[in-house]
Order: C-alpha cells, then structure tokens, then sequence
C-alpha cells in the first residue's frame, strides 16, 4: 500500500467528518422532528435556572440542596442542554445567587442551594448532637 492511500474498504465504509453546506444545515434546522436532539437544545435563563432549587424543606435542609448530578439530570429532563449546568452553576455561584457546601461523609459531596437553605443546613450540622437537634427550623428561602 503506498503512502496516502486507503483501502477501498475503509474508504467506502467509514466517513469520519464532512463540511455540511448551509442549505442543507438550514433545511435540517427546519425539520422539527429530525433536527430536534441536534439543535434544539435549550439554554436556560437564570431565572429559569434558578427554579430548579426548592425555597423550603419539609424535615432536614438537605432535602433543599441539590447535588451536581441532580442539577445534571434536572437539565436533561427538561431537554436544557445538559453541557451548560456546570457552567450555569458557576455563574450563579459567582453572582451570589446560590452557595456552595460539602456535604457530610467521608466524600464530602457538594451541594449547592439558595444562600438561607445552605445556612439552614449548616447550622444543622454545627447542632448535631445537641439538644438544639431536636428543634424544627422552619426556612422559606426567596429565588433572586
């Protein structure tokens, strides 16, 4: 075989990339039904973002306080594009928005909620132990 040639099998059965003319990227674009995994995807406000984090919880703060996989799943659900929820969460962190803690364990998950979830949550754990404990915080935290 020389240098720079393929084998005819290769060649006819594998095609690895293409430039896509933008006619037909238009009439892809179009079609509602086919080009919908591949250009509908969604980027979320931060409002619409924001929706995502519960404002209260019924017994312990962690139920109000979502993991990164769940801040993941909850974009795929909701057909956002699933790539920009990192990025999202950053931003929102940055801003102030939302916080940032590690949850208990040996991992140390992170979570992240609305600023008054994230210290409800906190306080909780600094009280564990004590009879403070026993005492239902009652939180009702509002989206910026």
């Amino acid at each position: 075989m020389a240098f720079g040639l393929m084998p005819a099998a290769l060649s006819a059965s594998r095609q690895f990339w293409r430039e896509v003319p933008q006619s037909e990227l238009a009439a892809a674009r179009e079609q509602p039904d086919a080009a919908e995994a591949r250009f509908g995807r969604h980027k979320p406000t931060m409002e619409e973002f924001l929706k995502l984090f519960p404002t209260s919880f019924k017994k312990e703060p962690r139920e109000a306080l979502l993991s990164g996989d769940q801040v993941k799943a909850a974009f795929i659900s909701l057909g956002w594009h699933r790539d920009l929820y990192k990025g999202m969460s950053d931003k929102a962190e940055a801003d102030g928005i939302i916080r940032r803690v590690s949850g208990e364990g040996r991992g140390g998950q992170i979570l992240r909620g609305l600023p008054e979830i994230v210290a409800a949550y906190t306080a909780r754990r600094e009280e564990k132990g004590s009879m403070m404990e026993d005492v239902p915080l009652k939180v009702t935290a509002k989206p910026q």
